[in-house]
């Protein structure tokens, strides 16, 4: 009987391992060797942080760089996604509410439009969110930050700005492991919003699919990008996002803080990169 047992503690052990473990052959593990060192070649670095978690558990499944995930940085346009649930749980905005572009020149054309809030999600327009932070105003949005547990919730400074750090007059900052957790909240449905907004607001990330013999894989994500130091000479660059294959549904985030930071859409090629090396979803058509 105690051998019996004995096998049978052995065999939930096996089957409790952690997925990403270096992989064995035949098993479809992740090789997080490779991933170190996929990582390393690619965006690594002493400001570089990589952290990958399981959505539905919040378990941490692989870390690089440990000192530089605890830093905070400000978080530029991630904060799109927080500045999006307060908007629409204040009722500030809905889902159809149009913002109109008061006709100053603009870094692109198609900024230069009226906007509802997919449409400012998908060409990340400044001026509207912006606008709509103001419309939220600081005591709404500090206590909307609050009740999310991100970051500082410092959202002293310009109103139209406050994310965007400290070269624009900004406080707000927040952890690359912060930034995690409060993905994983979204997407966990540990927020305190209603699921509707919740479920609208991830569908306002960018995403791409790719497929191959196991089903389709679903990345979605935002990329940011700004100076982290009041004089600008360093910068962070972020992508952070959801990962859904048929057999895995991670949330990750990524940043690099550096004198030479690189923009955000930089990143996110570099981490769908990594990604595919490592066999965490398909590689590109003609990749």
């Amino acid at each position: 009987m105690r051998l019996a047992a004995l096998t049978l503690a052995m065999a939930l052990g096996a089957c409790s391992q952690n997925p990403f473990a270096p992989a064995k052959p035949g098993a479809g593990a992740l090789n997080t060797d490779k991933l170190e060192a996929e990582i390393d070649q690619k965006m690594g670095g002493v400001g570089t942080c990589v952290i990958i978690a399981d959505t539905a558990s919040g378990h941490e499944l692989y870390r690089y760089n440990a000192p530089q995930c605890r830093v905070s940085l400000p978080p530029c346009s991630t904060f799109d996604i927080p500045s999006a649930l307060a908007g629409l749980e204040t009722g500030v905005i809905t889902p159809t509410t149009v913002l109109k572009w008061d006709g100053s020149p603009q870094p692109t054309r198609e900024w230069q439009a009226d906007a509802d809030i997919t449409a400012a999600s998908q060409k990340s327009i400044l001026w509207w969110w912006e606008r709509l932070s103001g419309q939220v105003g600081h005591d709404r949005m500090e206590a909307a930050l609050k009740a999310y547990d991100y970051g500082n919730r410092n959202v002293d400074g310009p109103q139209t700005t406050f994310w965007l750090g400290p070269q624009n007059g900004g406080a707000l900052a927040l952890s690359t492991e912060q930034q995690l957790g409060f993905l994983r909240r979204l997407y966990g449905g540990a927020l305190p919003v209603k699921p509707q907004t919740a479920s609208l607001v991830e569908g306002l990330l960018p995403g791409e699919t790719r497929t191959d013999a196991s089903g389709p894989a679903i990345m979605t994500g935002k990329a940011a990008s700004c100076a982290s130091t009041p004089d600008g000479g360093r910068g962070v660059a972020w992508w952070i996002g959801r990962l859904k294959t048929p057999t895995r549904d991670v949330v990750f985030v990524a940043s690099l803080e550096s004198a030479n930071a690189p923009p955000g859409l930089e990143i996110e090629r570099d981490v769908k990169d990594i990604f595919a090396d490592v066999g965490l979803w398909p590689a590109a058509a003609g990749g």
